[in-house]
């Protein structure tokens, strides 16, 4: 799962490195590109996340465990 959201992030930011365990904002995102990540990890998995889940905590770690603890069933069909 962090592969997959290193690779929204890594299209969103037009990067082709992100550190999962790096705040997205140190890495450069705004708060729109954060809005276009969360849109994006939601239309992937079928999910209705605003983004305050992560708890001040925003990191692609943080997102993918986010995500698989919302959508199990979604991840499993994505791998």
């Amino acid at each position: 799962m962090v592969e997959e959201i290193s690779a929204i992030v890594e299209s969103v930011l037009r990067r082709d490195q992100v550190y999962p365990d790096v705040d997205l904002f140190d890495q450069g995102a705004t708060s729109l590109a954060y809005i276009r990540i969360i849109t994006e990890i939601n239309r992937r998995y079928g999910l209705s996340l605003d983004g305050s889940e992560v708890d001040g905590v925003a990191t692609i770690e943080r997102l993918a465990q986010i995500v698989v603890a919302a959508a199990p069933s979604a991840v499993e069909s994505n791998t």
